[in-house]
């Protein structure tokens, strides 16, 4: 075999994976959200529109950095899968 096309990297559970990545992304967003409402002297009210973007699985490749060595020069190796979500929040203020 000189040549493989159309892999497919996948984790076996990135439904709860993405949960988690969702659940941070809304932390992060309701962290910040009041960190700027204190900034300004303001309180967090309601929220008023949510806008959610969910991003897709991405292989971290590491073929560049084996071709860089004599051993790895025909290998691939993939370390890691990077997941993401991202929510946009608005919230009134108080």
């Amino acid at each position: 075999i000189n040549q493989v096309d159309n892999i497919q990297l996948k984790v076996s559970n990135q439904a709860e994976y993405q949960q988690k990545a969702r659940m941070a992304a809304i932390q992060d967003a309701r962290e910040k959200a009041a960190s700027l409402a204190t900034g300004f002297e303001k309180k967090l009210g309601d929220v008023w529109q949510i806008n959610y973007r969910q991003m897709h699985v991405q292989p971290v490749l590491m073929r560049s950095m084996a071709m860089d060595s004599k051993e790895g020069a025909n290998s691939y190796q993939d370390s890691t899968m990077i997941i993401r979500d991202q929510v946009d929040v608005i919230y009134k203020l108080k």
